[in-house]
Parts: structure tokens; C-alpha cells; sequence
């Protein structure tokens, strides 16, 4: 009788052994999924914050080859997106979306009122000065399901045409 008690504890110590093999295996493949997850989300990130400081430097590039003609007549109503012509290789905005690799880009021009008396940059009243635009250039991209973005602003002088 002995040898059988004996017998049945190995058996209860086995599958004491397999359920926390078990349970060790789900957690790992649970962070395993966690750091895939966190992977692709900082990847997207990165990706994102690399768009926008390229889409400053189109803003800027533009100016620097003429503020009226590529600045100063940009709607401040209008939503541009940025376009890139590989034959041409130039840079140009476009009011229709763009869509590269899942990421939308767009870039708002705003115009910028100035007191009259101080010259300060105000929010509202004012008369708009010509020779500066707020610009904010968006990056937005589906994540699991929901929209995420980022955004930068700054900002644009004209410092060539007069």
C-alpha cells in the first residue's frame, strides 16, 4: 500500500510541474506580444518625428526659392499635403492627400497679427504681418485600429524677398 501512495505523489508533483511550465510559457508569450507591440509603436513614432522635421524643411526650402510665389500665397483655409515627383526630384504641396506607407502628412499655413503699437505677436486684432507665417506640419498614421499623430509648429520668416 505504501508503494502506491508513493506512485500517486509523482503524479501530483508532475502536474504541479506542467501547470507552472504552463503558466511561465503564457506569461513569456504575453510579453513577447507586449514588446512586438511596443516595437512597431516606437518605430511608427520615430517614423512620424523624421516626417514632420522633413516636412519644416520643405517649408523652409520653399521659402528660401521665393516667399511670395511659394509661401505668401498659401491659403490660410486650405489643408496642403507635400507630394514629391521622383523624375523632377522637387517638393510640392498639393491639396489632395498623400499617403506614404500608411502616413499622412499635411501642413497648415497661418498668418500672424502683430500689435500695432509693441510689434508683439498677438492672438487676435492686429494687423497681419506679410513677412511671417505660423506654419504646423501633422503626421498622422492607424495604429491598431485608432488615428495617432504628431504635429510641430513654428515660426516662418521671410528673410530673401522684399
Amino acid at each position: 500500500m505504501i508503494s502506491y501512495f508513493k506512485k500517486g505523489v509523482s503524479l501530483v508533483e508532475v502536474l504541479i510541474g506542467a501547470a507552472i511550465i504552463a503558466v511561465a510559457f503564457v506569461a513569456i508569450m504575453n510579453a513577447y506580444g507586449f514588446f512586438i507591440t511596443m516595437e512597431t509603436r516606437t518605430a511608427n513614432l520615430a517614423k512620424a518625428s523624421f516626417m514632420t522635421e522633413e516636412g519644416l524643411e520643405v517649408v523652409r526650402f520653399n521659402r528660401d526659392s521665393s516667399w511670395n510665389t511659394n509661401i505668401l500665397t498659401k491659403s490660410t483655409s486650405t489643408t496642403y499635403y507635400l507630394s514629391f515627383a521622383t523624375t523632377s526630384r522637387v517638393w510640392s504641396f498639393v491639396t489632395s492627400p498623400v499617403i506614404d506607407d500608411g502616413f499622412t502628412r499635411t501642413v497648415n499655413f497661418y498668418d500672424v497679427k502683430r500689435d500695432g503699437s509693441t510689434g508683439d505677436i498677438i492672438a487676435a486684432g492686429g494687423a497681419v504681418d506679410s513677412n511671417i507665417k505660423k506654419i504646423k506640419v501633422m503626421v498622422s498614421w492607424s495604429e491598431q485600429g485608432v488615428t495617432t499623430s504628431k504635429s510641430i509648429s513654428t515660426y516662418l520668416s521671410n528673410i530673401y524677398d522684399n
